[in-house]
Parts: C-alpha cells; structure tokens; sequence
C-alpha cells in the first residue's frame, strides 16, 4: 500500500472535515427545519398520499422525513469515523474502504429517495426500502431467541411478526 505524506492526510482529512460539517447544517435546515411552501417537503406533506397511515403508524411525511434523516445522520457518522481513521498514523485500508463504503451506502439512500420525480415514485422508493428491510430476517432464515431464557432461537421472524 501506498502511504500518503503527512501533508496530504491533513489536506484531504481537513476538506472530509469541513464537507461533514457542511452535511450537517443541510440536514439540519433540510430535513429538520420549518416547511416551505416550494420544498419537496411541503408537496408530499400536502399530498393525498400522506392522508393514508405507513406501515408503522406513522403519517408517511413524518416517516420520510425520519428515514432521510436517521439516513444523513448515519452517513455523517460514518463520515466523522472516516476521518479519525485517515487522520490515524496506521494504514488501516480495509477499515477505510468499509467505513467509506457505508458513508456513500447511507448517502445513496438518501439521494436516491430525494431523486425521485414526483411524490408517488418518492413514496415508492420508501416502501421498496422498508420492505427489503423488514424482509431481511426471512431472507436470510433468522430465527428469535428470548433471552435469557433460550440458548437456541426457536420462532422464525416472519412468525413473530
């Protein structure tokens, strides 16, 4: 591997730095913040769609708005370990590569629910990431256990539910 002088590691970790905090403010004002008449925001709230309960409850604006932001939280996150991790004096490349992987996993997410054309295709996207993570455990044959009661899981998921 290939190691990077010390001033480059401080050039590229002080942007990552400065990109972090930036991220933070947008989320903020975006996705927390007051409604605007001409946001994406308001034209879902204001849409026939979020009269009709999501899955958990939930009216399906505050659900999005929730999602988008647990979403740019958990990249921010991954992008505040990113830096401590570039700013280390080991060469720690598969930390790297995972913790960056993650960033741009959690940020695509996000982008590609904000990308959407119109509210139905944004409520779509939604409901396609929710169903894929509700369907995990029964992909992949996960199966419950109560601890500390059971040492071995007994009751698939999809029965619990």
């Amino acid at each position: 591997m290939l190691a990077m002088e010390p001033e480059h590691r401080h050039t590229l970790t002080a942007a990552l730095l400065r990109v972090l905090k930036a991220a933070e403010a947008l989320t903020k004002d975006c996705v927390r913040g007051p409604l605007t008449a001409w946001s994406w925001s308001a034209e879902i709230a204001a849409s026939n769609l979020n009269l009709a309960p999501a899955w958990d409850g939930n009216v399906l604006h505050s659900r999005l708005r929730g999602d988008i932001a647990r979403g740019t939280e958990a990249a921010r996150e991954h992008g505040l370990a990113l830096f401590e991790l570039a700013r280390s004096r080991r060469e720690l490349a598969v930390p790297l590569a995972t913790v960056t992987r993650a960033a741009i996993e959690a940020y695509g997410r996000v982008y590609w629910l904000l990308s959407a054309e119109t509210v139905e295709e944004c409520i779509s996207r939604l409901a396609s990431l929710e169903y894929l993570a509700l369907s995990y455990p029964e992909r992949v044959g996960a199966l419950l256990r109560r601890l500390p009661f059971e040492t071995e899981a007994t009751k698939p998921v999809d029965e619990h539910r």
